[in-house]
């Protein structure tokens, strides 16, 4: 896994981008530390509802046309 890493705005805040299933979230934070780490919690939470899910015949009828 490639190495996250937080930018500085121009509000003193950082931004990091959490990679979700239903795309990127930015998360911040007041430092690059706390950013990445709550980008990297945010991550692993949908890793793990993802395979906890339990699939119902509507959802996964809907993901087979995808």
């Amino acid at each position: 896994m490639a190495k996250k890493s937080a930018t500085k705005r121009r509000d003193g805040r950082y931004m990091a981008y959490a990679v979700l299933p239903s795309g990127r979230k930015a998360v911040y934070a007041g430092t690059e530390e706390d950013a990445v780490r709550m980008a990297l919690l945010l991550e692993e939470e949908a890793r793990e509802y993802e395979e906890n899910v339990k699939f119902t015949f509507s959802g996964v009828f809907s993901r087979w046309f995808l």
